[in-house]
């Protein structure tokens, strides 16, 4: 089992939540939360778990988000840091 498959049990667990505490506001029986955290969660349902917890869709289903989070990367990356200080704290310790 890879680490995204356990992204939901990894939040359950940290928060001490049940099984029943995902699936009731869901309307799945607590054993389709299990099988999630076992295998896979559907397609149809990874918006409405990350509205739920605040688990990414990518960490949920990087196989169908891993290219949003590339391209936020990408557009990160692109950002003109040309102006920008080297070493802040060097700059903050220098003017002091």
């Amino acid at each position: 089992m890879t680490q995204h498959l356990n992204a939901l049990k990894q939040f359950r667990s940290a928060r001490g939540w049940s099984l029943s505490q995902i699936g009731h506001p869901l309307g799945v029986h607590r054993s389709t939360v299990k099988r999630w955290e076992d295998h896979r969660v559907p397609a149809e349902r990874v918006l409405e778990i990350e509205r739920l917890t605040g688990i990414a869709r990518q960490m949920l289903r990087p196989d169908l988000y891993q290219s949003e989070c590339e391209a936020t990367t990408m557009q990160l990356l692109q950002i003109d840091l040309s102006n920008a200080p080297r070493n802040p704290t060097a700059n903050a310790e220098g003017s002091a």
